[in-house]
């Protein structure tokens, strides 16, 4: 008679496993094949990781100026934007955080842009330019209402 060991042909759930064939030889000289699953430690990253700081509001504003001359808008009126709406950003989430990013884009009126683009300074500054040079640009409130609510406004 040949005994087993109790884990041969037991199913066992784990993270990461793997199927292995077992071969066991009797007294006959007769092999039994067996399918068992073999347990193996989880897979861990030991790398460092490399943490990348925001961008400074000077870091914004130099990449909104320099982004907004490749796509021929106006530098001073999108600059404007993003010092108004989120103080270059310093300040991401308005509107009751119904807006966020760097450019204050609406999850109402614009759920098609996912919070990780707008907090996304190349991808909201690429999607708001887009609008602006489609002649969206009172889409926002603090250039429609730019002259209402500020006294300095330029326009």
């Amino acid at each position: 008679m040949l005994l087993l060991p109790k884990w041969v042909g037991r199913k066992v759930r784990a993270n990461c496993h793997t199927y292995r064939k077992l071969t066991i030889w009797n007294l006959c000289f007769a092999s039994i094949t067996y399918s068992v699953e073999i347990l193996l430690a989880p897979q861990v990253d030991l790398s460092p990781k490399i943490v990348i700081p925001p961008p400074t509001p000077q870091e914004v504003v130099d990449f909104v100026a320099s982004e907004s001359k490749k796509y021929g808008v106006n530098v001073q009126k999108s600059e404007w934007i993003v010092s108004h709406e989120s103080m270059d950003g310093r300040d991401m989430v308005g509107d009751d955080g119904n807006s966020r990013g760097y450019w204050m884009i609406s999850s109402i009126y614009h759920p098609e842009v996912s919070t990780a683009c707008a907090d996304n300074l190349q991808c909201s500054t690429d999607w708001s330019l887009e609008q602006i040079a489609t002649g969206h640009i009172d889409e926002w409130s603090t250039y429609r209402f730019c002259r209402e609510w500020y006294k300095d406004c330029p326009f």
